[in-house]
């Protein structure tokens, strides 16, 4: 299914387009959130495998795919892209999800994470993880958490633990 919602930014409303699988009454739910230069289909593969146990929700960033563009060019940034989710999660009634991003994604689905780090101010920490994406669609069902039953997996799927980063991983960013 495809849905629109108004989003309210500085210069007004514009329209966040995104997509939905599955059964909208299930509070299993999925959030897909694209990387730059994509958009919301980027996730559909994963979207069709996942629709028979998950609500998924695959929005478009604005000026992405059918969204509207942005007034003011200064929107287009992380900050304002999580703004944006965290309007369709509040449309839809959203308390609890689980999310998966790539590239500029992941890094949006860290700012979901991190705002929603305490479970409704109940204090139970919920922390990113990393999923392999080799293992196919289960493999990469969550990065960030939020999602009932899970208490700090981050969603994981039954059967697909959490894997170790490898030993390049490790090395990003370390300056001897």
């Amino acid at each position: 299914r495809e849905k629109t919602l108004p989003c309210l930014g500085p210069h007004g409303f514009h329209r966040l387009h995104y997509y939905e699988w599955g059964d909208p009454a299930n509070d299993r739910v999925l959030i897909c959130v694209h990387g730059l230069t994509r958009n919301g289909r980027d996730f559909e593969t994963l979207a069709a495998h996942l629709a028979g146990r998950w609500r998924v929700l695959c929005p478009d960033f604005r000026g992405r795919g059918d969204s509207a563009y942005a007034k003011d060019p200064m929107t287009y940034n992380p900050l304002t892209y999580a703004r944006d989710i965290e309007a369709l999660l509040a449309h839809e009634g959203i308390a609890r999800f689980v999310a998966v991003g790539t590239s500029l994604g992941g890094l949006v689905t860290m700012l979901l994470a991190e705002e929603h780090a305490h479970d409704g101010g109940r204090g139970q920490q919920q922390l990113p993880r990393v999923a392999d994406a080799s293992r196919g669609p289960d493999g990469i069902v969550a990065v960030a958490a939020a999602h009932e039953g899970h208490h700090g997996d981050a969603g994981l799927e039954a059967g697909q633990p959490e894997r170790e980063p490898r030993e390049e991983e490790g090395r990003r960013g370390h300056h001897p």
